[in-house]
């Protein structure tokens, strides 16, 4: 009835289709959590371009109008793409950014960015 090979294609289509189903679909939160993740690693590594371009991705898509609502990130997720810019704008030289940016950060935000930075060290 069928060739071998038909056979062989038609098990491989049904396992992929039952694997994609069993596996737990990502949210666009989680995407997002792990582009900060993926950016923080950057920054890490010294690759300052790439986890600035990351960390910029993450604010724009909090505000882009072509992102759907549930597809934004968190404002914890974008608060923490901002400090990090801010470190970034501070280890190029660009100390005059760094401080405007800080000073227009809420006391709370402070407060979690000295924690982040004590931990980077």
């Amino acid at each position: 009835m069928f060739g071998p090979r038909i056979v062989r294609f038609l098990l491989a289509a049904v396992f992929g289709i039952s694997l994609a189903a069993a596996l737990p679909a990502q949210t666009d939160e989680n995407l997002q959590e792990q582009k900060l993740e993926e950016a923080r690693r950057k920054l890490r590594k010294g690759e300052l371009t790439t986890a600035e371009a990351l960390f910029e991705e993450i604010v724009f898509d909090s505000t882009s109008e072509e992102e759907p609502e549930d597809g934004r990130p968190s404002a914890i997720t974008v608060e923490q793409a901002k400090v990090a810019l801010l470190d970034i704008a501070e280890r190029v030289g660009d100390y005059e950014k760094a401080r405007d940016g800080l000073r227009a950060l809420p006391e709370a935000s402070l407060a979690r960015r000295e924690a982040a930075f004590c931990r980077r060290a």
